[in-house]
């Protein structure tokens, strides 16, 4: 090919990442949350609750299964095909995601099924027509924007943004590990290496972290 294509020349696109808060920004992300709970669903309003104590991304956290939950072993175990994990199918949808329960997120579960109009799903869809048999995975999104927080970028807060939150402030300000942080998040370790040899989970680390995180929430005014 006698065409010799300058790649310095060529249009780039400049990679946006989902808006995230700081620290600093999470108490009014809660208040607003507190202050128009009663506008939406208690379904739509504990599923919030629930990805912002375990870091989930919003399918994973819309289509919580109730046998998915063991309380006798203290975890919740999410099959790897579920949406949201973001699995490689036939690759690596055979591992699961594990979730430590702590205090905060039994309690929230234990409130979910006072709600829940479902044997099979944690948080029921809203209408009886629904298009899920569970929580459609668009309601948290549409409440956490619908209440314009803003952040310090002057960017409005999306429920995708707080898993860079979880990852950014879970390493500053409580000083957890990466690798335990990554692991709460669902990554599965990075390169052939990795994968063929980390079969790590730091369950007790991360229960210790998901309770610290919890705790902090709580204690901005997330009530549960």
């Amino acid at each position: 090919n006698p065409v010799i294509t300058n790649r310095r020349l060529l249009p780039t696109q400049t990679v946006k990442h989902h808006p995230m808060l700081k620290w600093n920004e999470v108490p009014e992300l809660i208040r607003k949350i507190e202050c128009n709970a009663h506008k939406y669903a208690p379904q739509v309003v504990l599923c919030a609750k629930f990805i912002l104590l375990t870091g989930l991304r919003r399918q994973a956290g819309s289509n919580l299964r109730w046998d998915a939950i063991k309380t006798d072993e203290g975890k919740i175990i999410i099959d790897g095909k579920t949406e949201g994990l973001k699995r490689v199918r036939g690759i690596s949808d055979q591992i699961p995601h594990i979730v430590p329960l702590t205090e905060d997120i039994e309690k929230l579960i234990e409130k979910a099924k006072f709600y829940s109009l479902s044997n099979e799903y944690v948080f029921s869809p809203i209408l009886s027509h629904s298009r899920y048999p569970h929580l459609d995975p668009d309601g948290v999104p549409n409440f956490i924007r619908s209440l314009g927080v803003t952040n310090y970028e002057n960017r409005v807060f999306t429920i995708h943004g707080w898993r860079r939150t979880l990852q950014s402030e879970g390493q500053d300000v409580f000083k957890a590990p990466f690798n335990v942080v990554d692991k709460i998040l669902g990554h599965l370790p990075r390169g052939k290496v990795a994968r063929a040899y980390d079969w790590s989970e730091h369950v007790d680390e991360r229960r210790e972290f998901l309770t610290k995180w919890g705790n902090e929430l709580t204690k901005m005014g997330m009530t549960i």
